[in-house]
């Protein structure tokens, strides 16, 4: 990896925190549309932060408990904390639709954060789980409409974990067998529940490949259009990132998958088909530089450079992983968030966490005015992020030290979880929230 030319060095002082070197470390209000090339409805509602770093507003149990009856789709990414249990893990829920959920990576972050992640999310899968529906076709640019009842029994539910380490795969399933449909892991498995793993992602033709995929259903007495189509149809998808390593590779981050989901509405999104992005997510698990930012180019290229919505970068915003994620791809309405937080290193001038922090290009080139212009290309942009802490009290330890400063400085702010919902009709809405 090339690296830029120095011009000062500055000592790192993120042990404020007293962390070993194996650790990793008022009202809702609308807010400006997040909009990309293929979006018209993406308007963005989220909790206010006062001047102090941390979220006020709701919890992820009261929102869902709220809105869950007004939405489509929801994705909840849980806060973690440090090191082994920093506990990375998300919830994507659907209503209306035969398959209802799916959970990307279940990591240890401690007793009591694992019993609330397992709550919330069966409670929410369990709300979405009880309509009789009319199911659109998966193998058609044509929906072909049919009554489906979903039965108490139907596995329902996928899973994926990212990679084998705990910190992304030591909690417990927030379901039970009878209701999973599948767990699809990356090529280091999928650590405790490696006995329900059904799929192992480790070929590049396993590049893109669908994970799990919700779409919206008609209910009873709908009718299409008039040209044929269900115009109001919404679908969430998830596709694999596959890590191109070297022979051998041992490394279960280096072996992680990344996640990409996105929403479509009007229909299948294909050469032929009508239907429009409203959302894209990206969440790069424990991905290198090495391994993944290449991927990730490949896929974002792939989906025709579709602006990222959310990412939710690589090993917790480690300065050695946040690279996994290429300066190319991000976007000045990016929402980016740290779920746990690591970032050891990152006050150093030669650190890539600082140039991501500070909005700079990841590699210095100082010859000539078209370098320069290549260069700005490659700068990092993002709107605003959130540092997800499973505790408060974690957010308070590190809020003073140098680099929660700088987190801080550069917009960061402090929530327990992070929801996206998806409204019924194609709206998206973007909620930090707090500690309960």
């Amino acid at each position: 990896m090339p690296k830029p030319k120095k011009r000062k060095t500055q000592e790192n002082q993120d042990d404020a925190e007293g962390k070993s070197d194996d650790e990793e470390p008022e009202d809702k209000k609308p807010q400006q549309s997040l909009t990309g090339r293929r979006s018209s409805r993406l308007q963005v509602k989220q909790n206010t932060v006062q001047k102090d770093p941390f979220v006020k507003g709701e919890t992820t149990k009261s929102l869902i408990e709220k809105q869950w009856k007004s939405s489509r789709f929801a994705i909840v990414q849980f806060g973690g904390l440090t090191g082994g249990t920093a506990g990375d893990a998300a919830l994507y829920a659907a209503r209306g639709t035969s398959q209802v959920g799916a959970f990307v990576d279940v990591g240890n972050s401690g007793t009591a954060q694992n019993k609330r992640l397992k709550t919330i999310s069966t409670q929410t899968l369990k709300r979405s789980s009880t309509m009789t529906v009319l199911e659109e076709a998966e193998s058609s640019d044509e929906e072909e409409i049919k009554t489906t009842p979903i039965p108490d029994n139907t596995k329902m539910v996928y899973g994926v974990i990212t990679h084998s380490h705990a910190d992304h795969s030591g909690g417990d399933l927030p379901v039970n067998e009878a209701v999973l449909k599948g767990l699809h892991a990356g090529e280091s498995g999928g650590g405790k529940h490696n006995e329900q793993v059904t799929i192992k992602l480790n070929k590049s033709s396993d590049q893109r490949k669908r994970l799990f995929s919700f779409s919206e259903k008609k209910e009873s007495g709908k009718k299409k259009s008039e040209n044929g189509s269900s115009e109001e149809l919404l679908r969430m998808t998830g596709r694999a990132i596959v890590p191109k390593t070297k022979k051998g590779e041992k490394d279960p981050n280096a072996l992680s998958l990344g996640v990409v989901t996105k929403v479509v509405k009007g229909g299948l999104e294909t050469k032929n088909g009508k239907g429009k992005r409203v959302f894209t997510m990206y969440s790069l698990g424990d991905m290198t530089p090495e391994a993944a930012a290449s991927q990730v180019k490949e896929f974002y290229k792939q989906d025709e450079n579709n602006p990222i919505n959310v990412v939710k970068v690589a090993h917790h915003g480690s300065d050695a992983n946040i690279a996994a994620l290429p300066p190319e791809v991000t976007n000045d309405d990016m929402i980016v968030l740290f779920s746990g937080f690591t970032g050891k290193g990152g006050e150093n001038y030669d650190s890539d966490l600082r140039r991501f922090l500070n909005k700079e290009a990841l590699y210095r080139e100082e010859e000539g005015e078209e370098e320069e212009k290549e260069e700005e290309k490659k700068k990092y942009k993002w709107k605003e992020g959130y540092v997800l802490y499973a505790k408060k009290e974690k957010a308070e330890q590190i809020k003073d030290t140098a680099l929660g400063k700088h987190l801080i400085k550069a917009g960061f702010k402090f929530a327990q979880d992070y929801v996206v919902l998806i409204k019924k009709d194609g709206t998206v809405e973007h909620y930090p929230t707090t500690w309960e």
